[in-house]
């Protein structure tokens, strides 16, 4: 299972947010996907699932093109997002927002009960308090139940925008060794996530948004230990310093490198 961008251009209006990005995932791998606020990770991420219609370019999921189709055509096809804000429903039970994850899918019972006890070993604390309303969980609970809602799909690709926003440090870990696990299982996986370090210490390639573009791609570990990128990205500048930075301070050939020029694991 290979996930494919090309070339994707993306507006609001008149304003471009997303300007000829290109990237690949397969099946096994997880990319993270950082910049600083405002960058257009997030549009990125809507615009694959079918949310952001106003996009040209292409997107291919194991070469068939799924750019322009609706949203649930293209999570029929095997691809799960899980939105920043996690958008569950907050009156509903941990059992009803899992099952209604499953919706349209037409699994029988037997395998209704085995996704949501699939996603119940993986996150335990929920199958504590499935019959709890989602609106009374905490933060890092809601957002097992939103990664759990998209899980219980079976989805060949899984997009996760901010998993660990709000969440305390030891949370982010668990969120974020959960995303190492579905690798693991041959899920590809696309991580926004501001937190660029945590991320990239779970991913296998990164890509550096900056006002648009994909201005640096590179093996997760080769983005870790560069100096400039630490800089900018890890802890060394505000988000709002480190917007156009790195593709200003970049030599031109990084400026245009795509993911085109290296995929290996």
């Amino acid at each position: 299972m290979t996930l494919r961008v090309e070339n994707l251009t993306a507006r609001y209006g008149s304003t471009t947010v997303l300007r000829d990005v290109n990237l690949e995932v397969r099946a096994g791998q997880v990319l993270a996907l950082i910049g600083a606020n405002g960058v257009g990770k997030s549009t990125l991420l809507n615009s694959i699932a079918g949310l952001h219609r106003t996009a040209s370019g292409a997107v291919t999921l194991d070469g068939s093109s799924i750019l322009g189709k609706p949203a649930h055509r293209i999570a029929g096809s095997g691809l799960a997002l899980v939105p920043e804000g996690r958008h569950l429903f907050g009156e509903l039970t941990v059992l009803e927002n899992l099952t209604m994850g499953m919706h349209g899918m037409g699994y029988s019972r037997a395998t209704t009960q085995e996704q949501t006890s699939a996603v119940f070993a993986m996150f335990p604390i929920l199958a504590e308090f499935s019959a709890r309303r989602a609106g009374l969980l905490s933060g890092g609970q809601q957002q097992m139940l939103a990664i759990g809602r998209a899980l219980v799909r079976r989805p060949k690709v899984l997009l996760l925008d901010e998993p660990s926003l709000g969440l305390a440090p030891l949370l982010v870990q668990q969120i974020l060794g959960t995303v190492q696990t579905l690798a693991s299982d041959d899920v590809a996986v696309i991580l926004a996530e501001q937190n660029a370090a945590a991320a990239l210490r779970v991913a296998d390639r990164g890509v550096i948004l900056d006002s648009g573009r994909v201005v640096r791609e590179d093996r997760a570990g080769a983005l870790l230990e560069d100096e400039l990128v630490s800089q900018h990205y890890l802890g060394g500048a505000s988000g709002a310093e480190a917007t156009g930075a790195l593709l200003a301070e970049l030599p031109p050939e990084l400026r245009t490198r795509s993911l085109r020029s290296g995929r290996e694991r």
